[in-house]
């Protein structure tokens, strides 16, 4: 699909092409804005994995139709330029601010205003919070009254 080589949301420096989508607005975006897009809410924006996730026939059918430039072309007919974000160089409130105003407020469509909400900056506790996720392995030493998880007993 034209245009889905490239995140739909940023210039990104990644060599690598987008790994995630946005079922529901049929665009295709990085690691960084795709997490901007689970923020929004799934009312929204509904992310998948390209690679990890099942798709139904109908999310396939729906990605196809529309694309990054198709969509681009609804949602930023009136952005001016050096406005999209650059991952090298902005902060994280931008990035978030320029996805809400483009998908949420419509600020970049013809007729927008093209006001990007200001997102405050959040601690650096709740950014390494919201930055990194991982397994957590905990050791159970001593348990009483547990549940059985075993089906064979």
């Amino acid at each position: 699909v034209r245009g889905n080589d490239v995140c739909a949301d940023c210039v990104s420096a990644s060599p690598e092409a987008p790994m995630w989508a946005s079922t529901n607005l049929g665009v295709v975006l990085c690691i960084r804005c795709c997490g901007v897009h689970r923020k929004l809410g799934a009312h929204i924006s509904k992310v998948l994995s390209i690679r990890l996730d099942n798709w139904s026939d109908a999310q396939l059918a729906h990605m196809r139709r529309l694309g990054n430039e198709a969509v681009n072309a609804e949602l930023e007919a009136q952005l001016k330029p050096g406005v999209k974000p650059d991952l090298a160089t902005c902060t994280p409130e931008y990035l978030e601010g320029y996805i809400r105003a483009k998908y949420q407020h419509g600020s970049f469509r013809r007729g927008g205003d093209g006001h990007i909400p200001k997102i405050e900056p959040i601690s650096d506790f709740k950014a390494a919070m919201t930055e990194f996720s991982g397994l957590l392995f905990i050791k159970l030493v001593c348990g009483s009254n547990l549940p059985s998880l075993d089906s064979r007993t």
